[in-house]
């Protein structure tokens, strides 16, 4: 049975006589309510897509990767040694000048925002806990590398250890599995 159509000259080409049938096929089922099932199929797929998730979460988890990034590079600040001699670096008098009050400024700044964006969209809550725990545990990672291989840090360090600690936050609201975590 012929749809129709003439045959496409390029599935002659290359998918042969297989290809034919599949294109014939395709055709015949594409009747009137082709449209509006592509249409229910992307509705459906948009619906409970982890794109849409993610959307969803996306004022959260920027928020969240910005203060948490930043408080990321203030811990190995507080913690690691500034190890440049040249009075040429940026980062040696925020480095000599990092005390315990100002780590718990920064630590208490951190919990306030948390419990804001946990009050403003509940459903991060299990996003936030698993995104702290995934940038702690890259920070500790990188800190330590830095720790090894150049005895301590510098500005160009401190850089990378934030954008690895904003990476780990949104990689955890990235994945719907994060969202189960710490909710009962």
């Amino acid at each position: 049975q012929r749809c129709g159509r003439a045959r496409p000259a390029r599935l002659d080409r290359v998918a042969g006589r297989a290809g034919l049938r599949r294109h014939r096929c395709a055709q015949r089922q594409r009747g009137a309510g082709h449209a509006q099932r592509r249409a229910d199929r992307w509705a459906a797929v948009h619906r409970g897509s982890i794109a849409a998730y993610a959307v969803a979460l996306a004022p959260a988890a920027l928020i969240l990767a910005h203060v948490i990034g930043r408080v990321c590079a203030c811990a190995v600040l507080a913690r690691l040694s500034y190890v440049r001699d040249d009075a040429s670096g940026k980062s040696k008098p925020l480095a000599e000048s990092m005390r315990a009050g100002e780590l718990m400024f920064v630590l208490l700044t951190l919990l306030g925002t948390l419990a804001l964006v946990c009050l403003w969209q509940p459903q991060a809550l299990g996003h936030a806990g698993a995104a702290l725990i995934l940038s702690a545990i890259c920070t500790f990672g990188v800190a330590r590398q830095m720790l090894r291989r150049i005895g301590g840090f510098t500005g160009d360090a401190l850089g990378a250890v934030e954008q690895v600690g904003e990476c780990a936050v949104l990689l955890a609201f990235a994945s719907p599995f994060f969202g189960q975590l710490f909710v009962s």
